[in-house]
C-alpha cells in the first residue's frame, strides 16, 4: 500500500531534454497525485529538460537544479518520498544519504550504495522506460504500468476536441526524429503508405505531425496529390495532440517523440525503427514495430510491409 501520505515529494527526473524521454516520465508522476493527492510534488531536472514537465497540471513544482547544491536545497524538511530516476547516478545516493526522507525510492545497482534505499528494484532494460520508471511506484502500491499510462494522457487530452476529431477515421502519421536522419522511415514512404490506407478505405483522413525540425516533410506534403485528405498538424499543443492520438484509428510513426504519446494510449500504433529498442518501444497486442535488417538502413523496409501491418492491427 502507498502509506501514510507524505507532505512533500521530489522527483529526481532524468536529463534527457528530447520530449520522448520526457513524456516516459508522465506517467509516474501522474500516478504519484493520484496515490498522494494532497501532497506536493515537486520535480527536479537540469536547464533544458523541462520544458513539457512545467505542462503537467499535476505538478506542483518543476524545479531547475544545475549543481549538487541546488539539488540538495530541494529536499526541504517537509519532504517525506524522495524519488530517484537515475539509474547509475551516486550523487542522488549522497543527495539521500545526506537529507535522509523517511521513504527512499529508486533502482538498485550501485555498486555498495544500494542500502541508502528504503525501497528500490533493479532496473529492465528490456522494458519500455515507462513500465521501469513505474516499476518504483509498484513498490508503494501494486499497478498495471499500461493501464496508468493511459488514464494518465487521457487526463491530460483536450477532451473537446478528441470527440471532435473521433467523428473521422483517422491516419496520424509521425514522419520526424529529432536525432537524425537515420531514425527516419523517410516522407516519401509515408505518403506512399498513406495513399495505400486511404485507397484500402480503412481510414479517411490522413494527420502529419510535425515538429520544429521537419521543414521538408512540411514543404513536401504541401504538395501532396491527396493534400485533400490530409491535415498539417504543425508543433501542436500537449493537450491538443494527445486529443489527436487517442481519437485516431491507427498511428504510423518514426522512433521520434510524438509517438510515445502514441504508445502510451489506448490505440493501435505501427513503428518503424532503425533497430530493435525494447526500452523505446512498448510492446503489446495493439501496437508492432518494424524494423530493417541489421546492418540495413531503415529506408529498406519496404511500403508494402507497413501497410500490411496497418491493415493487420486494423482487422483485429
Amino acid at each position: 500500500m502507498a502509506g501514510i501520505e507524505p507532505q512533500t515529494i521530489v522527483v529526481f527526473a532524468r536529463n534527457r531534454p528530447f520530449f520522448g524521454a520526457q513524456v516516459t516520465m508522465f506517467a509516474t508522476l501522474w500516478q504519484l497525485k493520484q496515490l498522494y493527492p494532497n501532497a506536493t510534488l515537486k520535480v527536479v531536472v537540469r536547464a533544458g529538460a523541462f520544458a513539457f514537465l512545467r505542462q503537467l497540471p499535476w505538478v506542483d513544482q518543476v524545479i531547475q537544479a544545475d549543481s549538487f547544491k541546488d539539488e540538495l536545497a530541494a529536499i526541504d524538511p517537509s519532504c517525506g518520498l524522495m524519488i530517484s530516476l537515475h539509474t547509475t547516478s551516486i550523487k542522488h545516493c549522497l543527495l539521500a544519504l545526506l537529507k535522509r526522507p523517511a521513504k527512499r525510492l529508486s533502482y538498485s545497482g550501485r555498486l555498495g550504495w544500494d542500502w541508502v534505499w528504503t525501497q528500490r528494484c533493479k532496473q529492465d532494460l528490456n522494458v519500455y522506460r515507462t513500465e521501469g520508471h513505474l516499476a518504483l511506484l509498484d513498490l508503494l502500491q501494486p499497478l498495471n504500468a499500461y493501464d496508468v499510462s493511459c488514464a494518465c494522457l487521457e487526463s491530460l487530452a483536450n477532451a473537446e476536441l478528441r470527440t471532435s476529431l473521433a467523428q473521422e477515421r483517422r491516419l496520424t502519421v509521425m514522419p520526424g526524429a529529432g536525432e537524425g536522419e537515420f531514425k527516419k522511415w523517410g516522407i516519401e514512404n509515408f505518403l506512399a503508405a498513406a495513399e495505400q490506407c486511404l485507397e484500402h478505405n480503412v481510414v479517411d483522413k490522413v494527420c502529419f505531425v510535425l515538429g520544429p525540425d521537419e521543414s521538408k516533410e512540411r514543404d513536401r506534403i504541401a504538395r501532396w496529390h491527396l493534400i485533400n485528405k490530409a491535415e498539417i498538424w504543425d508543433k501542436p499543443a500537449l493537450p491538443d495532440l494527445c486529443a489527436l492520438v487517442q481519437a485516431s484509428t491507427l498511428v504510423l510513426t518514426n522512433d521520434c517523440g510524438p509517438s510515445h504519446i502514441a504508445q502510451g494510449c489506448r490505440v493501435p500504433v505501427v513503428a518503424v525503427f532503425d533497430e530493435t529498442k525494447p526500452e523505446w518501444f512498448w510492446k503489446r497486442p495493439n501496437a508492432v514495430c518494424l524494423v530493417p535488417t541489421v546492418g540495413q538502413a531503415i529506408g529498406t523496409v519496404t511500403v508494402d510491409t507497413v501497410v500490411s501491418a496497418c491493415c493487420s492491427l486494423l482487422a483485429k
